[in-house]
């Protein structure tokens, strides 16, 4: 568990994101790494084709509660 202590700042909310970074890449190394290559525009390119406007696939976890009514399941 990630706990930040003291008000709301920016330094605390840097320190936070770090250190749950820390623990997704401790937990899931290979998450970690797919998500981190992924951080520019030139990598994401290389997963979409433009030319052919080919289809894509994208969940967010705003929608998350959509997707629950739809299909049936249980987050663990």
């Amino acid at each position: 568990m990630v706990i930040r202590a003291g008000t709301y700042d920016a330094v605390s909310e840097v320190k936070g994101t770090i250190e749950f970074a820390k623990k997704i890449k401790q937990a899931q190394p290979k998450l970690y790494e797919f998500a981190f290559s992924k951080h520019s525009k030139d990598s994401i390119s290389e997963l979409l084709n433009v030319v052919s406007l080919e289809p894509v696939v994208h969940l967010s976890g705003m929608f998350f509660h959509l997707l629950q009514s739809f299909v049936n399941f249980q987050v663990l």
